[in-house]
This record gives structure tokens, C-alpha cells and sequence, in this order.
């Protein structure tokens, strides 16, 4: 019992000095992020608007992938212009990707998503070994999701790469332990 204990105490340990570590190795990087999130809130609310307008203008197949920076100023105004310009991306992933691939692209790539979620929650309820990984890919979906309401971080393709890749991992764990039950009935 004091075992577990010891291994949970040096866990919050070692990731508490991991993260202070990459804290500091960003040589002040990441706090000037996070002192800015709340000074540009004006200009990501002027480019959501015009990204939004601008999908209404193609809203069943949307512009076309990468059409971003071509599309965010289909309804550039000039009380808009310094904030469209300044801010090169929507910082609302999900408005990104209804603006580049419409409502038809978004619907197929939700259902793959919502499709491969599903096996993982149900790979969560039915696996005995490997229920932590599927859980800890649960969280790291809606930690995933909800950044995505403030940020593009699933447009950078290592964030997308690795993020599709934690998703393939826990799939095929999940459908090994749905097959496994599924032959025993």
C-alpha cells in the first residue's frame, strides 16, 4: 500500500519538474502566450466573424483545404482589416475546418471521429488491461476538443499526426477486447 503511494507522490514529482523544465526551456515563450491570450481577444472575435461570414458564402463544401488565408478576406471590412490581417488563423478549429471543407466535409470527418470514440469508450468499458489507455485517450479527446474552441493546434500536422495516432492505438485495443467478448457469447 505505501508502495503506490511512493510511486503516486514521485509521478507528481518527476511531472512537475518536467513541466517546469519545458516551461523554461521555452526561454519565456509559453508565458508570453498565455500574457496575450486575453490582449488579442478583440482581434480573434473580429477574424471568427469575418471566417464566419465568409464560410456562410460556401457553407456545403467550404473553400478547399489551406484556402484559409484566402478566404478570411472575402469579407474583410475596414473596421476588420487590422484584425483579419494580424491573426492568421480562425483560433476555433472546428470554424477552420467548416470554412476550408463545409458542412459535408465536417460531417464525414465527425463521423470518423465520433465513430472511432465510440470503440474506445466501448473498448474503456469492456478491456481489463489496457482500460487505462483507453480512458487516458477519452481525456485526451476532450482535452482535444475543447482546445480546439480557443486554438488550431489540430491544424499543425504533428499535433494532428500524433493526436491520430493515439486515436489508432486505442481503436485497435478497443476492437481486440470487442471481438474477444464478442466471440464468447
Amino acid at each position: 500500500m505505501q508502495g503506490h503511494l511512493w510511486g503516486k507522490v514521485l509521478f507528481v514529482a518527476g511531472s512537475s519538474v518536467l513541466i517546469l523544465y519545458f516551461w523554461n526551456l521555452s526561454g519565456g515563450l509559453a508565458g508570453a502566450r498565455y500574457e496575450n491570450v486575453f490582449s488579442d481577444f478583440e482581434y480573434r472575435s473580429k477574424m471568427i466573424e469575418a471566417s464566419w461570414q465568409a464560410f456562410l458564402l460556401e457553407p456545403w463544401f467550404g473553400h478547399g483545404l489551406g484556402s484559409l488565408e484566402q478566404a478570411k478576406f472575402l469579407l474583410t471590412t475596414p473596421e476588420n482589416n487590422m484584425a483579419v490581417d494580424k491573426v492568421k488563423a480562425v483560433h476555433n478549429v472546428f470554424l477552420q475546418w467548416l470554412l476550408q471543407v463545409g458542412i459535408v466535409g465536417v460531417a464525414v470527418l465527425s463521423g470518423v471521429f465520433i465513430y472511432i470514440l465510440v470503440k474506445v469508450f466501448q473498448g474503456a468499458l469492456r478491456a481489463r488491461r489496457y482500460k487505462t489507455y483507453c480512458l487516458a485517450i477519452l481525456c485526451v479527446s476532450l482535452l482535444v476538443g475543447l482546445h480546439g474552441l480557443f486554438d488550431y493546434a489540430l491544424e499543425i500536422p504533428v499535433v494532428m499526426l500524433a493526436y491520430a495516432w493515439m486515436l489508432g492505438i486505442g481503436h485497435g485495443i478497443s476492437i481486440r477486447y470487442i471481438r474477444s467478448n464478442a466471440n464468447r457469447i
